[in-house]
């Protein structure tokens, strides 16, 4: 009697092609990423043309497009905001001569700004450029060993940026300085400067910027959250330092409890 042979199922067809796919594909990934390149590395392949210009072929296995904001880009973003909280400051003379400027800080939406004590002096008036407008300022508050003093002007409606929190300031933490400067037309122009903290204590912060320009006096240190790290000092010796958004919390809670006790 004849035994007919059974037909292979087509389950069983496509597992034994399957498997022959898989082992191929891993025999030919073996073969042209491991197995070829290392005879490649040798002298003795090297005599062939094929294995030298496999050795300096470069492979690209897999490539990914990943879109990113850069730090750059954040930089630009925070310039354009703090920007509208930045005021350049003059302390005038007779015949409205310009006897000191210096950068300052918005503080209040209704019209308070900061800015360092030393521009002020005896007898004298002061205007404030906010946001390309001459507006003048009266002393709101000026303690004394104080570096820092409050300025009063009749404008509501200023843009204020958060303060940061003293206690998350880090060590290598990336900062911005920013400021105002005059041209050669008199035109208020804001300046920047990039650096990262060096040091830093409970009275004042240390970065690695470098700016020791009179217009740097005032200017603001603030963070990638576009937050205000601090206000910036430049001292006798020519040096930057930064005093802590803590110390302009307390000198604004001092002021207000001061005009209204």
């Amino acid at each position: 009697m004849t035994v007919m042979p059974r037909k292979k199922s087509a389950a069983k067809t496509l597992a034994k092609w399957f498997l022959i796919l898989l082992v191929g594909a891993a025999g030919g990934f073996l073969l042209n990423y491991l197995i070829l390149p290392n005879l490649a590395q040798t002298q003795y392949f090297q005599r062939w043309q094929f294995f030298r210009n496999l050795n300096q072929r470069t492979t690209i296995i897999n490539q990914t497009q990943q879109t990113t904001i850069t730090e750059n880009m954040a930089w630009q973003k925070i310039t354009d905001q703090i920007t509208c909280n930045l005021i350049a400051i003059e302390a005038l003379g007779t015949k409205n001569v310009v006897l000191n400027q210096a950068s300052g800080l918005t503080i209040t939406n209704d019209g308070l700004v900061l800015a360092p004590s030393k521009i002020i002096a005896k007898d004298k008036h002061y205007n404030v450029n906010y946001n390309g407008e001459n507006i003048p300022a009266e002393i709101f508050f000026n303690p004394s060993q104080s570096d820092l003093a409050i300025f009063k002007i009749q404008k509501n409606n200023l843009t204020v940026l958060p303060l940061a929190d003293d206690e998350k300031i880090k060590l290598s933490q990336p900062v911005l300085l920013a400021g105002l400067e005059q041209d050669d037309q008199k035109n208020w122009l804001p300046f920047v400067n990039q650096g990262i903290i060096r040091s830093f204590n409970r009275d004042n912060i240390l970065t690695s910027i470098q700016e020791a320009g009179h217009q740097a006096n005032g200017s603001v240190l603030i963070n990638l959250s576009n937050e205000i790290v601090g206000i910036n000092l430049v001292t006798d010796k020519k040096e930057l330092v930064t005093l802590p958004a803590t110390k302009i919390t307390t000198l604004l809670e001092q002021a207000l409890k001061n005009k209204n006790p």
